[in-house]
């Protein structure tokens, strides 16, 4: 019995995409779509997993929430000169040198969460310590001139819903005096009074203007990476 073109069409086709497809991986899956007001609050955030600060993250990555796999921590001389060309267009083209540090003999441990960066800000309502939430959104509600420094490898956020306090980890391959200076600048263009003092190895930038409130402490870490503790409060 003779076998018909049409019918032939269907099977050839079929084993054209097989032959086609039969070494090739699937097509990966689509990221999931960022929020883009997080994305902006954090300047192209890299994540860090808070257990593996004391250790040596040559291969980690981690998901978080809606974040998809996050790149490994770059602290280069081309990531350094990015972060620190981007803090100097958010200061509009210019970054002033802050005054230099008092000398304080107190010890200021390092903070392992977010709510403990919160606890250190002076003048802090204790209900408003009480009602604190966790989680990377709380980042886009930062006050507007002190933003996460840029390219900042961010590890825990909390804020109040009532208070208006904020406070964030995050850590930078930026030395840490170029992080004071940043904020210091971005400070004093928002009508911040600011006093820095130095306690042991920790640099700290703080500030009032009215009822609002910041205090930035900045430690050296590990594997090049300044350690970061910020904290705003109105």
């Amino acid at each position: 019995m003779p076998i018909r073109r049409s019918s032939l069409l269907p099977l050839l086709a079929g084993i054209a995409l097989t032959a086609c497809g039969g070494d090739r991986a699937p097509a990966p899956a689509a990221p999931a779509e960022l929020d883009p007001a997080i994305v902006a609050a954090l300047a192209d955030p890299i994540m860090i997993d808070p257990d593996l600060v004391s250790q040596n993250r040559g291969n980690a990555a981690i998901t978080l929430d809606r974040f998809d796999a996050v790149p490994l921590d770059d602290v280069s001389p081309e990531a350094v000169a990015a972060a620190m060309a981007d803090a100097a267009r958010l200061a509009g083209g210019m970054i002033k040198t802050a005054p230099e540090p008092a000398l304080s003999d107190a010890t200021l441990a390092p903070a392992v969460t977010a709510g403990q960066v919160a606890a250190a800000l002076p003048g802090i309502a204790r209900e408003c310590l009480s009602g604190l939430r966790y989680g990377y959104t709380w980042a886009a509600s930062l006050p507007q001139a002190l933003p996460v420094y840029p390219r900042g490898h961010v590890q825990e956020v909390a804020g109040g819903a009532g208070c208006g306090l904020r406070a964030v980890v995050f850590a930078t391959p930026v030395q840490p005096s170029a992080v004071i200076d940043f904020y210091y600048t971005q400070a004093g263009a928002a009508g911040f009074t600011t006093q820095r003092r130095r306690h042991g190895e920790v640099d700290v930038l703080a500030g009032t203007n009215g009822t609002a409130t910041f205090e930035v402490r900045v430690r050296p870490g590990a594997d090049g990476l300044a350690q970061v503790e910020l904290a705003a409060g109105a």
